[in-house]
């Protein structure tokens, strides 16, 4: 999991940083930018493969902990959902047709993949939060000046000219960002998982 998320960096990061440029441009950055290509073109020719990836490091340390966060949040959601039939905590009818073995891969109930996924995204997202400002900060020098070395230098600006309320700037958009994500690639991956058990 750690390896494919480190994977992942190589093609995100540059992605992201032209996301970034392009957004701050016009506020906290002059428009100099026309469209997605012309930040590529641009950062490659004033800071080299440096300046593309510039954040990498700090984007590896907030994606490895929140894929483990999110994994392990929705499995134990999950089961804990299951035994205690959400349905029934919430007056919801019984499925029907079910083989009423809720914890075997073919019969669990979408409706306890949406809540996990609600969960565990919340959750998630929640924890890495203050990575997530650091890496943005970092990776956007050119708008907020030198923020410190690495993600844990930034932090520890953060937290010590802004406190802890800093860590959390931007948690509603994360969140609805990453709560639809999370439940619809949730119950598309527990339904390709049924699929393959049928099959």
């Amino acid at each position: 999991g750690s390896l494919a998320d480190v994977g992942q960096c190589f093609g995100w990061v540059p992605s992201d940083v032209a996301t970034q440029r392009r957004q701050l441009q016009g506020g906290l950055l002059p428009a100099q930018y026309r469209h997605g290509r012309d930040v590529f073109r641009q950062v490659y020719e004033e800071n080299g493969i440096r300046g593309l990836y510039r954040g990498f490091g700090a984007t590896v340390v907030r994606n490895t902990p929140s894929s483990a966060i999110w994994w392990s949040t929705y499995e134990l959601t999950k089961n804990f959902l299951h035994d205690h039939d959400l349905r029934r905590i919430f007056g919801l009818r019984a499925r029907p047709n079910t083989l009423m073995d809720a914890t075997s891969v073919e019969d669990e109930d979408p409706l306890v993949h949406v809540a996990a996924g609600v969960v565990a995204g919340t959750v998630s997202t929640v924890a890495v939060n203050p990575l997530d400002v650091a890496k943005t900060r970092l990776q956007s020098t050119d708008a907020f000046g030198s923020v410190g070395k690495n993600v844990f230098a930034v932090l520890f600006n953060m937290l010590k000219n802004e406190g802890p309320r800093a860590c959390f700037k931007g948690i509603t958009p994360a969140l609805l960002v990453s709560l639809p994500y999370s439940v619809i690639s949730i119950v598309l991956y527990e339904q390709v998982k049924k699929m393959s058990v049928r099959s």
